[in-house]
This record gives C-alpha cells, sequence and structure tokens, in this order.
C-alpha cells in the first residue's frame, strides 16, 4: 500500500506581535466573543459576462470589478470547478470557474468584530461541504458551504485569533496564528497550542502548509531567530534547521512539498531540498529568477511556479533554467503574492486581482 506522508509548512513573521494586531473584538486580550454560530446572511453575489475577458496568450483577469470582494488577494485555492479566493475583504467563492461569485465577510459571519479596518481573509481550506476561512480575526467555519458560520478564537483554546495559515484533514485542524501554531484533533473543540523556542525559532505564523504525517515550520530569520521546524510525529518532537543548514532566503513567505522536494519562498530568494530537507539550493536573480522578493511557491515534478513581486518565475526543469511571466505576457499584475496550481491551469493572486491560465502547455514552456 503506498504510503502517504503529511506536511504542514508554516511561515513566520518577525517576534515582535504588536505588528499584527488585529481590530477584531476578540484578541488574546479580548475575549468577550466565542464560537455561537452566526445568523444566516446572504452573500453578495455578482455575476460577470458570461464570456471571461482574455487578455494576451490566453491570461484571464478578473478584479474587483468583476465580483471579487477585494483586489488584494492571499491565497487561491481551486477544487473541480469551484475557486476560493482570500481577499483583503472576505471570501471569494466561485462555483463556474470565475463567471460569477459570492463573497463572504464579517456582514456573513466570516471571521468576529465589528470594523472592516485591518480585517483580512489569509487562506481558506475545503474538505466536503466545509469551509475553513483563516481570517484576522479568528478561524471561519462554514459545514452547509457558506450558509452559516461559526468562529473559532482564543476563547475556544486558539493560540491567538490573528490567523495567516490554515490546514486541515478529516482527522486535523492545523492553524497558524500570530502566537504559535495550535492543532485540534476534535473539529476545533479543543486546541494543543505550540508557542515555545523548542518547538518554534519565532512564533509570528504567515503562512502553513501540509499534507498527512509532517509538520513543517518556516519562520523569519532575525539574526538570532529564524529557521524551519519540522515535526513527522504530529507535534511530539520537532527538529529545528537554521541557515547553518543551508537555508539562506530570508523572510520566509511560503512553502510548499511534492514528493521529497520541498520548497521555500523567501524575501531573498527560493530555497529548494530535493532531499526531504536534508540539504538545499538557495536561488535568486542570479540563478534567472526576475526577483529575489518571492512570496509564494508550487510544483510539480519538474514544474516550479514561484510567484515573485516582479510576475511569475516559471521553471520546467527543477529550477535550472526560468521564463519569467509579467503584465507584458497578459497578467494583471507583476506584484503577485500567490500562486495555485490545478488541472494543468495556473492561479494568479496578485495585489491587483487574479490571472487565469487555463491551458498552460504552450504559453508558458520556456
Amino acid at each position: 500500500m503506498k504510503r502517504e506522508f503529511a506536511y504542514v509548512t508554516l511561515a513566520i513573521l518577525p517576534f515582535v506581535l504588536t505588528a499584527m494586531v488585529s481590530t477584531c473584538k476578540t484578541t488574546r486580550r479580548h475575549t468577550e466573543n466565542s464560537s455561537v454560530p452566526t445568523p444566516t446572511a446572504v452573500p453578495s453575489t455578482v455575476t460577470i459576462a458570461s464570456k471571461l475577458p482574455v487578455a494576451k496568450n490566453g491570461w484571464i483577469n478578473i478584479t474587483k470589478e468583476n465580483g471579487l470582494a477585494d483586489n488584494r488577494i492571499f491565497k487561491i485555492l481551486v477544487a473541480g470547478s469551484s475557486v476560493y479566493v482570500a481577499t483583503g475583504e472576505g471570501l471569494s467563492v466561485s462555483s463556474d470557474q470565475g463567471a460569477s461569485w459570492a463573497n463572504y465577510g464579517l456582514r456573513e459571519g466570516v471571521g468576529t468584530g465589528d470594523s472592516y479596518n485591518k480585517y483580512n481573509v489569509y487562506d481558506v481550506k475545503v474538505l466536503g461541504d466545509t469551509i475553513y476561512a483563516a481570517t484576522s480575526c479568528g478561524l471561519a467555519i462554514s459545514k452547509d458551504n457558506g450558509k452559516t458560520w461559526i468562529n473559532k478564537t482564543v476563547t475556544d483554546g486558539l493560540g491567538d485569533n490573528y490567523i495567516e495559515g490554515i490546514h486541515v484533514t478529516s482527522a486535523m485542524i492545523y492553524a497558524g496564528t500570530a502566537f504559535g501554531l495550535s492543532i485540534s484533533e476534535d473539529s476545533g473543540k479543543s486546541w494543543r497550542n505550540f508557542n515555545d523556542s523548542k518547538y518554534l525559532p519565532s512564533v509570528m505564523i504567515n503562512s502553513l502548509f501540509a499534507d498527512d504525517s509532517i509538520i513543517i515550520i518556516t519562520t523569519l530569520f532575525d539574526g538570532s531567530r529564524g529557521g524551519i521546524s519540522i515535526s513527522r510525529d504530529r507535534g511530539v518532537t520537532w527538529t529545528i534547521l537554521t541557515s547553518n543548514q543551508g537555508i539562506s532566503v530570508g523572510q520566509m513567505m511560503d512553502s510548499f512539498r511534492d514528493g521529497m522536494n520541498i520548497y521555500v519562498a523567501g524575501s531573498n530568494g527560493l530555497a529548494i531540498s530535493n532531499d526531504d530537507g536534508k540539504s538545499w539550493n538557495n536561488l535568486n536573480r542570479n540563478n534567472g529568477l526576475k526577483s529575489d522578493f518571492v512570496r509564494g511557491v508550487r510544483a510539480a515534478g519538474l514544474k516550479i511556479y514561484a510567484a515573485t513581486d516582479a510576475g511569475l518565475a516559471f521553471s520546467s526543469d527543477g529550477g535550472k533554467s526560468w521564463k519569467n511571466i509579467t503584465m507584458t505576457d497578459g497578467i494583471v499584475s507583476n506584484d503577485l503574492k500567490t500562486v495555485a496550481i490545478y488541472d494543468n491551469k495556473i492561479y494568479l493572486g496578485s495585489s491587483s486581482g487574479i490571472s487565469i491560465l487555463a491551458d498552460q502547455t504552450s504559453s508558458i514552456a520556456p
């Protein structure tokens, strides 16, 4: 029987907690709200033209004008014909590849609080009909495909209400918060929190990747702190890797695992391990990337997709050579935040909306 692995990858911001304080009512210091169901609110739905606009070279660009909750995109999840987009004004969901959108924000119960100031949805995961949205005001969960929501906060045991990364399996919920990693094995009823230096080089987490048996946490290098923490037993024991082991990409922004290959995106480039984290190769502009600032990364076989602040860097040979895709090629913005790959399609999230390439076969081959 094929053995399956589970990885959680978390990128962690600097240790100064005040840099990301949320304005929602429920923070670590203000916990008057709890996980009570939120009354049903009809999401705002926008339908755009039946035929999506096509930019150069097959790229389709979708913005707030086309129905997104906001142009600031943090994460994109694709499942079948459904696209889930974490934005700066809530969660946008399309069941028809972007032809129409339903938007869920504070009004619909996604997150807690009374102000849109600094309110963001940072990540989204879906398991069956259940949607999990990581927000700056708690973990929002809908068990009926968005009709109603409940919110998990520090009152329920989370390490913090500011959550930038989430991963779920049938048995586990992993939440990357502003005060460490929170893990639930009972659908969010109770939580184990990891915020000690023996687990994490730093406590502020800003992204999370997982499959089913290993937790990988990446943190900011700030001189004395930072690195990657790996647990292969669901958080019981940890191994911490630092620049001494060869990772040198500055602030960790995102990570991804494909087989034995681990990819870490950072402010100084892209780190790649082809032996499950034992050794690393660091890539930057000197190796063909258009920019050193890499915010997102995905990979499939020898293909690597790196979302940078100067466009998409694509490699079809494991990082030996690169082609850089920019606005000149048809994407909505060079200032990319995230990338997702599904069924030979590329989805880019930026500060100006999303770009979708329906068939990458000929459009981006180096």
